[in-house]
C-alpha cells in the first residue's frame, strides 16, 4: 500500500499548492492545520521526496511538488468528470 495516495490527500496537496500557508490551506478545506501537515508528511514519505518548502512565506513547492501538483489537478478533474 506504500504507493497508494488517496484522492483526499491529493485534494489537500492541491489546496496547499494554492495557499500561502498550511493554515490557510486548512481553513479553505475546513480541516485542522495538523491534518494538513500530517497529510503532507504522509505524501512526502510515500513519494520519498520533499514537496513543499514550508519555511518560506508564502510556502513554495519544490520542483517535485510542481510535478505532483500537475498530476493532482489532473486526477481531481478526471474524478469530478467521472462522477
Amino acid at each position: 500500500m506504500k504507493n497508494n495516495i488517496k484522492i483526499g490527500a491529493l485534494r489537500i496537496f492541491a489546496a496547499i499548492s494554492e495557499a500561502d500557508t498550511l493554515t490557510q490551506a486548512a481553513e479553505r478545506l475546513g480541516i485542522t492545520q495538523s491534518a494538513v501537515s500530517q497529510t503532507l508528511k504522509q505524501i512526502e514519505q510515500q513519494t520519498e521526496t520533499q514537496l513543499v518548502v514550508t519555511r518560506s512565506r508564502p510556502i513554495k513547492l519544490t520542483p517535485s511538488g510542481q510535478v505532483l501538483k500537475g498530476y493532482a489537478q489532473q486526477i481531481i478533474n478526471d474524478t469530478q468528470r467521472m462522477l
